[in-house]
């Protein structure tokens, strides 16, 4: 059964040379592996004692089927840690072979690599934009339309970076009321306009002069119009901060007791490091989305019907 040595001294001498945080985490490891045992298996033995045609296949089974306390399954990396921890273990009492690189253990390794393997492919920067089931998962639960102030704000961020490739954290940042505008063609059809001035490199104090100058029509039949998300923005911005040089993005005000849901004053930083990575994982999609990626979202696939964009 698992040692019952505690003291801190004696541990860190067993394992020469290794920090106190990790003989500690190597410890509370082999207890947990080793109560799975007992409480699964009935095993009993010391975990030096197992031989490797009996071991790895009880690691098989740990990797697999073990659970938290709490019910929910270990992540990759954590089993990992702990298939490392044991390793260490091992090594103190001279085991024989190694659970992490000799064959004797090639299922049990295997395991661990599937595992990570799979864990890195759902983690992978995706610099394709949303499909158009993901947007109406986004809009199923809520987390963009014009029901409420923080889906308004997540709908008028996609938007602008969509429509008019505004892909900077600090360009959204710095954006002011008056960069996009609302106004009617000569067949008096509504549009948004963007202005290619509002986008300034902070870092070099230069505009940029790509394209990002960009003209955004009305969908009149779609509840996903552009031009309908900024009417409602506009109508619940407060009156006097609404003027060309006001900052675009404002702070929403959590008491909403009237028509203005937001407040005069300007957005925080941390809304635009944290948006896109709290708007995918509420709505449960998977992969490491960046600004980059979401600005190639094909533009019909913000809108039931498509708009167009000049």
């Amino acid at each position: 059964m698992l040692s019952q040595e505690t003291d801190v001294g004696s541990l860190l001498r067993r394992y020469g040379g290794k920090s106190k945080n990790t003989v500690m985490k190597t410890q509370q490891d082999l207890k947990v592996f080793m109560r799975w045992l007992h409480v699964n298996k009935g095993e009993r033995r010391a975990l030096e004692k197992i031989p490797p045609r009996d071991l790895d296949p009880l690691l098989v089974a740990f990797f697999t089927s073990a659970r938290k306390k709490d019910g929910s399954e270990y992540e990759p990396r954590s089993l990992a840690s702990i298939h490392s921890s044991l390793e260490r273990y091992l090594k103190t009492k001279n085991y024989p072979v190694s659970i992490t690189l000799d064959r004797e253990f090639s299922l049990s390794q295997e395991i661990i690599a599937t595992k990570q393997k799979f864990t890195k492919a759902a983690n992978t920067r995706r610099y394709s934009g949303f499909s158009r089931e993901e947007i109406d998962i986004l809009y199923q639960k809520g987390l963009l339309g014009t029901h409420s102030a923080e889906a308004l704000l997540n709908t008028l961020w996609l938007n602008i970076t969509v429509l008019f490739g505004v892909t900077r954290r600090l360009w959204h940042r710095h954006l002011k009321w008056g960069d996009i505008t609302l106004k009617r063609d000569v067949n008096g059809l509504e549009l948004l306009v963007f202005n290619s001035h509002a986008v300034e490199d902070v870092d070099t104090g230069m505009a940029n002069k790509g394209t990002l100058q960009c003209k955004a029509y009305a969908a009149p039949n779609s509840n996903r119009c552009p031009v309908l998300a900024y009417k409602c923005y506009r109508r619940k911005r407060p009156d006097d901060f609404s003027h060309p040089h006001d900052p675009f993005y404002l702070a929403v005000n959590k008491k909403q007791d009237g028509e203005d849901w937001f407040l005069p004053k300007p957005l925080g930083m941390q809304w635009f490091y944290r948006i896109l990575t709290t708007m995918c994982a509420d709505a449960g999609l998977k992969g490491r989305f960046t600004s980059y990626g979401v600005s190639r979202t094909p533009v019909a696939h913000l809108y039931s019907n498509g708009i167009n964009v000049v």
